[in-house]
């Protein structure tokens, strides 16, 4: 079952999906103009529909942006799981997630990586490093900038579906110049599958700790998920959602 949540998200990112993949939706959903009159029947069609759509969209994202069977073979066998050893405790370096806060323009967040695995090379017998390329910017009221999935160039309006294929261009080209699996916030779990092939280590910001779609997703994926602390400040909060995590529901 999809929470009240999801269906947000849902309702959110549906026309993209739709201008996305120019596809004759209708003739796979031919009661979809019907639903769309009926309260009772709507949400369920609007999912099947979206799930439909999703999985179109991310087969057409990994053919214009694919991930080596290369890459994707020294991220799952090599770095996570180093990763995983350094949790469970099997080795004794120290996990280091880094970088900028937000990676809104291309060529900076390409230069830093290049100079981190440098840094990599010299602290590798202590250090496992996974560089932070944050394209999602959490905003408490909705207003500002927010990230390069919303606004691929900061200095031109919002563009969403150009923001999609932009970030996996830059998870892309990190892990296949520097030979970095990256790190990401999950601000938006429904597109978490569009980077889930290059990643070792997913983000839930302050404002998403307390959202059960987020626990849900945690529970599931493979890679380690970090949390921030509730803006409320509430501990209890964090033991939750470790015992969530821990569940694999």
């Amino acid at each position: 079952m999809h929470s009240p949540r999801s269906k947000n998200i849902l309702s959110a990112f549906f026309l993209r999906d739709l201008f996305l993949l120019r596809t004759p939706f209708l003739a796979h959903f031919p009661n979809f103009l019907y639903t769309l009159q009926n309260k009772k029947e709507r949400s369920k069609e609007l999912w099947d529909l979206h799930c439909y759509i999703d999985y179109r969209l991310r087969m057409r994202l990994e053919k214009s942006i694919p991930c080596q069977k290369k890459l994707t073979e020294i991220k799952s066998k090599k770095r996570d799981e180093e990763i995983k050893a350094i949790f469970k405790g099997e080795s004794k370096k120290f996990l280091l997630v880094i970088g900028p806060c937000s990676a809104d323009h291309e060529d900076p967040v390409l230069e830093y990586c290049h100079r981190l695995k440098e840094v990599a090379k010299d602290v590798e017998d202590q250090i496992f490093i996974v560089p932070r390329i944050y394209t999602n910017k959490p905003r408490t009221t909705g207003e500002g900038y927010k990230g390069m999935l919303h606004q691929p160039d900061p200095e031109k309006r919002p563009n969403l579906t150009e923001g999609i294929y932009a970030i996996r261009k830059l998870h892309m080209k990190v892990f296949g110049r520097d030979g970095f699996s990256t790190a990401d916030e999950m601000l938006y779990p429904d597109n978490l599958t569009y980077l889930s092939d290059m990643m070792s280590y997913v983000a839930v910001g302050a404002r998403s700790v307390e959202n059960q779609q987020h626990r849900l997703v945690a529970s599931g994926i493979d890679v380690p998920v970090g949390h921030e602390e509730s803006d409320l400040g509430r501990s209890r909060r964090h033991a939750e959602l470790h015992l969530c995590g821990a569940a694999r529901l």
